[in-house]
């Protein structure tokens, strides 16, 4: 009988080490605070695109029905007073929405102003350095690789000492 008590556990036995246990209780507190948490901010709130966050394919200018690569410039806002609704009579009949243009996205920074074709290259341009410009902030905006910046420029043999009004070349922008 004393041979029975000191076998060991059959081969397909499952084993609970306190290391197993320890683990199970942290993993189930885990989740019953993330379920609290997202229970009492209100649930999980997912950011969702509105129409003016999408972009939309503009036909041709030319009206030959081929969208064009260049954005077509969009109407400007104005600062004009909007009139405020009083409450009045209600009529019986709802007028039927009407839906409204896309606007085309146009660019947020007037760094494009400062970019012009290079005189005698094709596929070149010169950007002038604006206060708090830097080569690797300017390849970015443009979509460019940095490298190919610094090679098209050989006369910085410094690129944390361009100054504004500095002139340098750039390859045609990507974005």
């Amino acid at each position: 009988m004393d041979a029975d008590l000191e076998r060991p556990p059959p081969r397909g036995a499952r084993i609970l080490t306190p290391a197993i246990v320890a683990s199970l209780v942290l993993l189930v507190a885990s989740a019953a605070a993330a379920i609290t948490f997202v229970a009492g901010t209100g649930g999980l709130q997912l950011p969702v695109a509105s129409p003016s966050d999408v972009a939309a394919a503009s036909p041709s200018p030319d009206g030959s029905g081929v969208p064009t690569a260049v954005p077509t410039p969009s109407p400007t806002p104005t600062a004009e007073a909007t009139p405020i609704a009083t409450p009045g009579p209600t009529s019986a009949t709802t007028p039927a929405p009407t839906s409204e243009p896309v606007p085309t996205p146009v660019p947020t920074s007037n760094r494009y102003a400062l970019l012009e074709p290079c005189p005698s290259t094709p596929d070149c341009y010169l950007y002038t350095i604006r206060i708090g410009d830097n080569l690797r902030s300017i390849a970015n905006f443009f979509g460019v690789p940095y490298a190919t910046v610094l090679e098209l420029n050989p006369d910085i043999t410094d690129p944390e000492a361009i100054q504004p009004g500095d002139v340098i070349t750039l390859p045609p922008p990507t974005r």
